[in-house]
């Protein structure tokens, strides 16, 4: 018996050793749009560097390092790419050598354009406002509402130009592009319009803020149109993204009906859009040395 005491003891030893700690987390939200933020609260408090990634590769979510948030709190931003009940892999945060794991996340995304859902979610993307038919009937409610918005929408928009930043900073331009392509081509085999409208229009503020960087993710249609102009050098360039904007505007919120050809040509304007800005930009390098 004894025998058999001592050569379990260093086998449990060590499986102490090696087990990764669990830390409680908090999920800002359950469910969120597509092209939204969901922040992840760590239960923890951390001294040095801290570092946050999967444990297995994932091209379904963006995962940002950790950073206190106004509060004190540890705080990891994750944005989904997909849509659906999703799951991420399990995530770990390491810091000082050690290694903890917050689990797996699980929310649901749903599109911006869902028929079903009487959310309003414009103005960047970051506020919902459940609005009902007989709101519109009250000239006053609707000022106020619009009024809380942009207040909050200030507040929040100098810690969302930080996240937006850590988030995409581990891919290239091409490979953010190449996500979303993935993802509208899928929504366009299985005619889901909305989801293929989405990636089209999220992947071009997403390519565009990383290969010009700048947080044009946050910028209206109006405000992207003017930054291109002053920014893109390329007028093919600049009337291709015009024109997918505007049909894919047209189409999440005026509810316009689009011409078979149109729709179809969308992701390979995109596509070449791409195809445009990488080698100018790759030109440039080389004569700039």
């Amino acid at each position: 018996m004894k025998k058999i005491l001592f050569l379990i003891f260093p086998i449990l030893l060590f499986h102490g050793l090696m087990a990764v700690e669990k830390i409680a987390v908090s999920l800002e939200k359950k469910e969120i749009f597509f092209g939204e933020e969901n922040h992840l609260f760590l239960d923890k408090t951390f001294d040095g560097e801290v570092t946050a990634s999967f444990k297995s590769e994932s091209d379904k979510f963006f995962i940002s390092e950790p950073f206190k948030n106004d509060n004190g709190k540890w705080e990891i931003t994750i944005t989904p790419l997909d849509f659906g009940e999703l799951e991420t892999p399990e995530v770990l945060i390491n810091n000082n050598g050690n290694t903890y794991s917050a689990g797996k996340i699980s929310f649901k995304v749903k599109a911006n354009t869902d028929e079903k859902d009487n959310k309003l979610s414009d103005m960047w993307g970051m506020v919902d406002y459940y609005v009902e038919t007989y709101v519109i009937l009250y000239a006053l409610a609707v000022v106020t509402l619009l009024m809380v918005a942009v207040f909050i929408l200030f507040k929040l928009k100098t810690r969302k130009k930080q996240a937006f930043a850590e988030l995409i900073k581990e891919f290239t331009p091409k490979e953010v592009a190449l996500l979303y392509l993935e993802k509208a081509q899928n929504c366009y085999l299985n005619n889901d319009e909305h989801g293929y409208i989405d990636s089209i229009s999220m992947g071009i503020k997403f390519y565009l803020g990383k290969r010009l960087d700048s947080n044009i993710p946050e910028m209206t249609t109006g405000e992207l149109k003017r930054y291109i102009k002053r920014n893109v050098s390329d007028e093919v360039a600049v009337k291709e993204i015009v024109f997918i904007m505007n049909n894919c505007d047209a189409f999440k919120f005026a509810g316009v009906s689009m011409e078979k050809t149109v729709y179809d040509s969308l992701i390979n304007k995109f596509k070449s859009l791409v195809d445009t800005m990488e080698p100018k930009e790759a030109e440039n390098a080389v004569s700039k040395s």
